[in-house]
């Protein structure tokens, strides 16, 4: 009988895979402008507090099954990681 290999893939293993070419960050960055939230004296020098604030993105946590299928998402964090037996059955392809 052939069985797969166990496989840990969690939430926090994938990540949405939206605008990480340098255009569209700086384009982002610059409709969604760092917001100062007050300062702090180092050693005699002051330093801004910068508000934590998420990048905007067009996704949406009620969007249609059907949409959500098309979303860009790179999955992370191999480290247990197995090649699965199931590729191998392929493997006179390459």
């Amino acid at each position: 009988m052939f069985s797969f290999p166990e496989i840990d893939v969690k939430s926090d293993n994938i990540l949405f895979n939206e605008g990480t070419d340098t255009n569209t960050v700086e384009t982002l960055l610059d409709q969604n402008p760092q917001v100062v939230d007050g300062e702090f004296e180092l050693k005699g020098v002051n330093y801004p507090i910068m508000r934590s604030q998420p990048i905007p993105h067009p996704f949406r946590w009620n969007d249609p099954g059907f949409l959500v299928e098309t979303y860009p998402v790179c999955l992370t964090d191999f480290s247990n990681g197995k090649l699965s037996p199931f590729l191998d059955m392929f493997r006179w392809l390459t």
